[in-house]
């Protein structure tokens, strides 16, 4: 008899299906966690782990022989990429996040943003954020955790069932793309609050580096970078 070769599956259905469980999963065991000791951390550590393992395991079960994009044989050229990415987006962000702060503080309720208004006029300084250690090595590990399991497994599932018909500054752009993002974006709604939301935009870029690249490392750093810059600029800004 022949090798048995990959079952036939629907790549969309399977990828929508996993994201399904693995969203409703964490909102129940969010929900108990404020019973439990360092219930949130457990929390954050499990997505972590499933995002990881999750894909890798329907693949193997599917007898899908890829890594999604996870890899580091070309850690150089993705270190590069990301550190474009970041010298062209990030000097135009710093200088409009306080204003954006202070105006979203100032003309918007606050189950909408984050930032009161209070705060929100208070001078800018740099400023260190407090346990700068804790908040590298957890945005390292949610971030390579995320772009794994939306950019490498859900956008390559996606992209078998509606493949891309257009280029993006030389990435493949399409269905997919929108669809895996709004899904990241919906994730982010574990914490409860319609801000969280926004996580759609930073997400398309991410999508359109994975893309590019066909790697997720340049779009994992650069997502660990954002939040860690985020969380800066707002300890800076007395937030």
């Amino acid at each position: 008899m022949p090798p048995a070769g990959p079952r036939v599956v629907n790549p969309a259905r399977e990828a929508s299906l996993l994201w399904l469980g693995l969203f409703a999963a964490l909102a129940i065991f969010k929900t108990i966690s404020g019973f439990i000791p360092y219930g949130g951390s457990i929390t954050g550590a499990l997505a972590v782990g499933l995002f990881l393992w999750l894909p890798t395991e329907i693949n193997r079960r599917v007898g899908r022989d890829e890594d999604d994009g996870l890899t580091t044989a070309h850690l150089g050229s993705d270190v590069l990429f990301a550190l474009v990415v970041m010298a062209i987006v990030f000097p135009p962000f710093v200088f409009l996040f306080q204003g954006f702060a202070r105006w979203s503080a100032e003309l918007l309720p606050p189950w909408i943003t984050q930032y009161l208004a209070d705060t929100g006029r208070r001078s800018f300084h740099w400023r260190v954020p407090p346990d700068l250690l804790n908040l590298v090595a957890g945005n390292i590990a949610v971030a390579l955790s995320e772009e794994f399991f939306y950019r490498g497994y859900m956008l390559r599932r996606f992209s078998e069932r509606w493949p891309p018909r257009i280029q993006l500054f030389g990435a493949p752009f399409g269905k997919a793309m929108l669809l895996q993002t709004t899904l990241f974006a919906l994730g982010h709604l574990l914490t409860w609050a319609p801000y969280r939301l926004a996580t759609f935009f930073p997400g398309l870029l991410f999508g359109w580096m994975a893309a590019r690249s066909k790697r997720v490392v340049a779009p994992a750093i650069v997502h660990a970078a954002s939040n860690i810059l985020i969380r800066t600029l707002e300890v800076s800004a007395g937030f």
